[in-house]
């Protein structure tokens, strides 16, 4: 998608900032939440580690997500 306006974007966060200025995303602070979740389930060794961030991907990072995929589909559409 940013692409097609010409960005070169090579990371995750690059990503969601252009998201968040282009109206894509709302609450930036979720995503930085999801980013540094995403980061820290490589070295999860221990089950309340786990349990807290399967615990924000059910209750934050899931309609965030949604959210996001319906704003890129009514670009797209």
């Amino acid at each position: 998608m940013f692409k097609d306006s010409g960005l070169e974007i090579n990371n995750p966060r690059g990503c969601y900032k252009q998201a968040f200025k282009e109206g894509l995303i709302n609450y930036i602070e979720i995503w930085n939440e999801i980013l540094l979740s995403r980061n820290s389930t490589a070295n999860i060794y221990d089950e309340n580690d786990y349990e807290e961030i399967k615990n924000k991907i059910v209750s934050d990072y899931i309609d965030a997500i949604e959210k996001l995929l319906r704003n890129i589909s009514k670009q797209v559409m």
